[in-house]
Formats: structure tokens, C-alpha cells, sequence
């Protein structure tokens, strides 16, 4: 039986290919992840190198130039839906 991947297992194959992640044996300080899938995805739907962790969004890339330009994409969409930014956070 053939079957498409679930979203969390694409979300993980998309963090370990951008080298956010990686697997590991064991380890004494760490919990495993788990990603659950939140309603705030659609928002971050489509721009480059943004995600969701937890209650965090991870917007990354190769250079300072395109990590900026991604980083603004993210404040544009955040600005086109009104939702705030904690600063507290």
C-alpha cells in the first residue's frame, strides 16, 4: 500500500534538508521534537525558508542579503493579515 507523506514527516525532511535539523543517537539534554501542525502555517504558507516551531517562526538562508529579504516577506504578510508581533518574545 502506497500512501503520501504526512505533513509532519514532509516538515521534517524540509528542516533536515535545510540542515536545521538532524538526527542523533541520544542525548542527555534534549526531548524529541514533535512537530504539530498549527493554523499559523497558512499564514507563512509559500515564503522561502520560513517555519514554524512551537510558538516560534525560524525564517533562515545562505546569505545576510536573502535572510533580510525573507525576513521582510514574513513582516509583509504578518502586516497583509494584522497579526502583532510579541515583542516580549
Amino acid at each position: 500500500m502506497c500512501h503520501a507523506p504526512r505533513k509532519s514527516e514532509q516538515r521534517t525532511g524540509y528542516m533536515k534538508d535545510q540542515g536545521i535539523i538532524s538526527k542523533v543517537g541520544t542525548s542527555d539534554w534534549a526531548s524529541p521534537m514533535v512537530i504539530i501542525p498549527k493554523p499559523d502555517d497558512q499564514v507563512i504558507q509559500g515564503l522561502p525558508k520560513t517555519l514554524s516551531y512551537s510558538d516560534n517562526i525560524i525564517i533562515h538562508d545562505i546569505t545576510k542579503a536573502e535572510c533580510y529579504n525573507n525576513l521582510e516577506m514574513f513582516l509583509q504578510r504578518l502586516k497583509k493579515y494584522d497579526l502583532p508581533l510579541n515583542k516580549n518574545k
